[in-house]
């Protein structure tokens, strides 16, 4: 039985990876957004985060901020507190 119930868990999990992958964010997604500019070689930048994203953001986690390039592609990205 507890096969079933860790199969059935697995397809759950496969079921919402695979929507949140079709549902692709979109800048137009957001109420607010604020341009970042970077300089240097890269890959790697590290900026302060803007006073208006810390304002505008729905979550105290901030885990509704998203960053996106310049053709609208989300971005990878991670906080350092």
């Amino acid at each position: 039985m507890s096969q079933k119930l860790n199969l059935g868990w697995l397809g759950a999990v496969a079921m919402g990876m695979a929507l949140s992958a079709s549902a692709q964010e979109k800048p137009a997604d957001f109420t607010t957004q604020v341009p970042l500019s970077v300089s240097g070689e890269g890959p790697w930048y590290r900026l302060e985060l803007p006073l208006a994203v810390q304002l505008n953001a729905r979550q105290t986690d901030l885990s509704d901020v998203r960053v996106f390039n310049a053709v609208g592609d989300v971005q990878a990205y991670a906080w350092r507190g």
